[in-house]
């Protein structure tokens, strides 16, 4: 793991949300509907003051509230999991803390028990999966939690801890010094829980024990002109014992496997007026019994916002080079993908009124090639009275890097050896799809949907099982 010894700071990408206030749109920083181009419903928000009436152990208790939200899980509470929104497909790039990936690099398994909950204002479900809203979702879905960045009016700290079902709990403590023109923070999140015997053929294994620490820092310079200076710093590690994959068959089971994620976020961003760059780097390790996989992402970019006459225009690109080093049942890899999108929405009308959106987006992909994506959308209305909202979309989903460079190997699934291989040849997924909604007072909302999925990436054949571009199917739903 040489290659991660060292790890460095490089360009990073970043999505642009201007600071300014938009009309018909929030202020917060992080958030999808920090502009203008976000309709009435697309977006479903529920607030961290709204949470206060839940014990909010982790993001898996978060998800338990959100309308459309379904989620599995490998095993027990805490185990890597992944979510749906309305029946999308879970795959790819489908969680976000403000705005941007917190995904493992190698699977795309969101990252959910390492966020810092301590700071979270919000928590964003876009249903339409819109690449204007949120440029690294995908033709999935997209959740992302807006966290508190800088400091306040005064000195401020706060701790708290939680207590829940199956003896799941949590322990926070955040500070910040006072709102200036330097100002830091830091957080410290850790959420615990108790092994239990629930393995019927095994009686005496325990599983679902775990142990999962997160701290975090921020730095925020605010020079008079110019502009804004962020710095995030974020360090995560768990271990956790009893998998999907133990025991493996009655008589055969190994008494614990202790699974061990660890990892680093950095970003910086600048920011001033409508023009945002950003850099950084993310790394992620894992390691089990017969397993180990470290990726490291580096990515840069820009995003600019522009008003000319009533349209406005939003557009990001970046580019990013993944780095593998891998070790799956004894057989080492070592892939590097390199990856760049762009994108540009124009939208225009007024808050309340007739409002128009049109977006177009493309990529190169080292393994998947090239891809594109559109979307049109109309809608009437405020989100507080009465609206509707039509939205037409072709949406991209890349394949993993597990899909895409995974060599033939055998592993344990369900208690049984399985063969599986992954494929360069596959495919962009493709999604195309109409949505139609209406809504009253934020009391009443019907979305109707019918989406057209193909060249999905399945599992095809015995021995092994290869990863190809043919899956397709038809969805509708309300």
């Amino acid at each position: 793991m040489k290659v991660f010894a060292y790890s460095f700071f490089a360009l990073l990408a970043a999505l642009a949300s201007s600071s300014s206030a938009m009309p018909g749109g929030f202020t917060e920083e992080g958030s999808v509907l920090a502009d203008s181009l976000a309709f009435p419903g697309e977006v479903f928000v529920i607030t961290s003051d709204q949470l206060k009436d839940y014990t909010i152990n982790g993001v898996e208790d978060i998800l338990d509230l959100l309308p459309g939200v379904t989620y599995w899980r490998r095993g027990p509470a805490g185990s890597p999991a992944g979510f749906s929104v309305d029946g999308r497909s879970w795959k790819g790039i489908t969680f976000l803390v403000n705005g941007h990936p917190f995904t493992d690099p190698y699977s795309d398994l969101p990252l959910l028990r390492f966020a810092t909950l301590s700071r979270l204002k919000q928590v964003e479900v876009v249903y339409s999966g819109s690449l204007s809203l949120a440029p690294y979702g995908s033709s999935g879905c997209v959740v992302n939690l807006v966290m508190e960045e800088g400091g306040r009016e005064g000195p401020m700290a706060e701790a708290g801890f939680t207590n829940g079902r199956g003896n799941r709990r949590s322990r926070r403590i955040w500070f910040s010094t006072p709102r200036s023109s330097v100002d830091v923070t830091a957080a410290y999140d850790e959420y615990l829980q108790d092994a239990s015997e629930s393995v019927v053929s095994e009686p005496d294994y325990l599983v679902g024990q775990y142990d999962t620490r997160s701290f975090m820092t921020d730095l925020r310079l605010l020079p008079y002109s110019a502009g804004e200076l962020f710095l995030h710093l974020h360090r995560f590690e768990d271990t956790y014992r009893g998998t999907m994959n133990s025991p493996l068959l009655p008589g055969y089971s190994f008494s614990g496997e202790d699974v061990r994620y660890s990892g680093f976020d950095a970003r910086l961003r600048y920011r001033k007026g409508g023009l945002t760059l950003s850099a950084g780097q993310m790394l992620v390790e894992m390691k089990r019994n017969s397993v180990t996989t470290s990726g490291l992402s580096i990515d840069g970019g820009a995003g600019w916002r522009l008003q000319v006459g009533g349209l406005e225009f939003v557009s990001f690109a970046d580019a990013r080079r993944s780095l593998f080093e891998n070790r799956i049942s004894g057989e080492y890899f070592n892939p590097c993908i390199d990856e760049a999108r762009g994108g540009v929405t124009t939208a225009w009308g007024k808050a309340g009124g007739l409002r128009w959106r049109f977006g177009i987006f493309a990529g190169l992909h080292s393994e998947a090639d090239a891809w594109a994506g559109a979307e049109a959308g109309v809608s009437r209305g405020r989100e507080s009275g009465f609206y509707q909202r039509l939205i037409v979309a072709r949406r991209p989903r890349i394949p993993s890097a597990e899909e895409l460079t995974q060599p033939d190997i055998e592993t344990m699934v369900d208690g049984a050896p399985f063969r599986s291989a992954g494929s360069g040849s596959l495919d962009t997924e493709c999604s195309d799809e109409a949505s139609l909604g209406a809504g009253l007072a934020g009391r009443l909302a019907i979305d109707l949907f019918a989406r057209r999925e193909r060249r999905m990436v399945v599992l095809v054949g015995d021995s092994p099982a290869v990863r190809v571009s043919g899956g397709e199917g038809d969805v509708f739903g309300t």
